[in-house]
């Protein structure tokens, strides 16, 4: 069973990979590997409708009918304290947001491949490069933080389909990020785990405050013994 304990770990051990990745000069130059990652898959070969599917993955746009559709099915089934859960999947992607934009990403200074002076010329930019820094990604964090507060949240419910539904969902939207030209594979990697921290901690504050067993009145996950 994930204990309070093992989050507190994971947030520190999250906080001290960062500070190592500072120290040997990661945040701002991206190592050799995550360049090279990079342009595999900004450069694979792929139908051009893999492309356009980037594109339109990545904008925020896309989602808005998803988000909607959900909300609609949470009302429509009358799940109980539905205005709760979406006060949580807001404040989820709100600190994810602020943490990742104006906390970590003026702290490394990581400027994006379609700018960073090894990558820039090479790099195929299929939107506007934009001018913010590039570690780590919002759309990541801000993407696997709701798609995991839902999956932890309604985990009773959906059993680890909406897990591995969600994390599909979101690391194609990380993905869409590397193929466009924005991001560096770490700054995805790094995004997505900041994002699964945050709703893995208040999924467990949620459960501390006993939410209606129609979510989740219990601590019980997929990486739990009994599962």
């Amino acid at each position: 069973m994930i204990s309070h304990r093992i989050v507190l770990f994971g947030w520190v051990g999250y906080a001290a990979t960062l500070i190592l990745f500072q120290q040997v000069g990661w945040l701002t130059e991206p190592p050799p590997w995550d360049q090279q990652l990079f342009w595999m898959i900004n450069h694979l070969s792929l139908p051009s409708w893999m492309d356009s599917l980037a594109i339109t993955a990545r904008n925020p746009w896309t989602w808005v009918p998803l988000y909607l559709a959900i909300l609609a099915w949470m009302f429509y089934h009358q799940i109980p304290k539905a205005w709760k859960i979406f006060i949580v999947l807001t404040l989820a992607v709100t600190l994810s947001d602020q943490l990742s934009a104006s906390l970590i990403k003026p702290w490394a200074m990581r400027e994006r491949p379609c700018h960073f002076p090894g990558t820039a010329e090479d790099c195929r930019s299929l939107v506007n490069c934009g001018t913010g820094f590039s570690f780590v990604s919002s759309h990541a964090s801000n993407h696997f933080a709701l798609a995991w507060t839902l999956g932890l949240l309604f985990y009773r419910r959906w059993k680890a389909t909406g897990l591995v539904v969600g994390t599909l969902w979101a690391g194609l939207v990380g993905w869409s990020q590397i193929r466009v030209g924005v991001h560096f594979p770490l700054d995805i990697a790094c995004g997505a785990l900041l994002g699964i921290l945050i709703a893995t901690s208040l999924w467990m504050t949620f459960s501390t405050l006993k939410v209606p067993p129609a979510v989740s009145s219990k601590i019980t996950t997929p990486l739990s013994s009994n599962s």
